[in-house]
């Protein structure tokens, strides 16, 4: 009589090339798919909205979200400032920050009022047909990183 595991046994290898297909493709896709997925899901107070202009109305959740890629471009900027000081010590020269951060600190009216008020620079912007393009983002890192080739 056949063990009841011979099944597992003659197709493991198949089973584990289907397994780590899987595994590969949730650690992979699952930070991107994440950040495609709206923020709020089922909590009530991340769905209210919270500002409303002309255009349109934003909900904590979207402003939350706002923030968080405000704190990330932060940490990118403050990156690229460090790496240049680091190839070059002696020849650097510090220099302000050229995207001003948000205070973090403030109240969380404030706070929304300093993001909403950069979302409708940005899109007052674009109305009027600002663009930005590859060459003047590299100036901007160019001069973050007092011209260093990073």
């Amino acid at each position: 009589m056949a063990s009841p595991l011979s099944w597992f046994r003659r197709n493991q290898k198949g089973m584990l090339v289907v397994f780590g297909v899987l595994l590969m493709a949730s650690f992979g896709l699952g930070s991107v798919m994440y950040s495609l997925t709206p923020r709020g899901g089922s909590n009530p107070e991340l769905r209210e909205k919270v500002v409303k202009y002309r255009g349109g109305s934003f909900t904590r959740g979207q402003i939350q979200e706002l923030s968080y890629r405000h704190a990330q471009a932060m940490r990118f900027v403050q990156a690229l400032q460090s790496a240049a000081q680091k190839r070059n010590p002696d020849t650097y020269q510090p220099r302000a920050m050229m995207l001003q951060a948000i205070n973090t600190n403030a109240s969380p009216q404030e706070l929304d009022y300093a993001i909403m008020q950069r979302v409708l620079l940005l899109e007052k912007a674009n109305q009027i047909g600002v663009q930005i393009g590859d060459p003047a983002v590299m100036d901007y890192l160019r001069a973050i990183a007092d011209d260093n080739e990073l």
